[in-house]
């Protein structure tokens, strides 16, 4: 019994570690591309912080989807779990690179807790037959 728990937690963090790096690799490829689109005059540099905190929720949504496609059940903590991966990376290579001076971490940590939960909150539920219901109220009145 206690193997099998063990085997759905290792399963549960491997989910999440897998939905991170392809978040991290995804952030590393956009901000590529930011910075070419900046250095050719496509994007003016006032916009530059704009399109980072948008990149900071579109990379972090797409690592909590990523974790959570592979999950079939306990989805919701997959998604929390990659969420707080995602923002420990983040703030680990900035405390390397920066020697600690970051200012915007109280805003970074909300962009990628709200990137993470948009799966939660964009969960489908399954949907009834349209005649479902009626046909349990004609099945009790015979």
């Amino acid at each position: 019994m206690k193997n099998q728990e063990n085997e759905k937690i290792k399963i549960l963090i491997r989910q999440s570690v897998t939905g991170t790096v392809a978040g991290i690799l995804l952030l590393i490829g956009s901000a590529a591309l930011l910075s070419t689109l900046v250095l050719n005059g496509v994007i003016p540099e006032s916009r530059i912080s704009y399109c980072v905190l948008g990149i900071i929720l579109l990379t972090s949504f797409i690592a909590a989807v990523t974790a959570r496609k592979k999950a079939n059940e306990r989805s919701n903590i997959v998604c929390i779990i990659t969420g707080g991966l995602f923002f420990f990376i983040l703030m680990l290579t900035t405390a390397l690179l920066y020697d600690a001076r970051y200012n915007g971490v109280g805003e970074t940590g909300l962009l990628i807790l709200c990137g993470s939960l948009l799966p939660i909150l964009m969960r489908r539920t399954k949907k009834k037959k349209a005649g479902s219901r009626m046909v349990k109220l004609y099945k009790k009145t015979r």
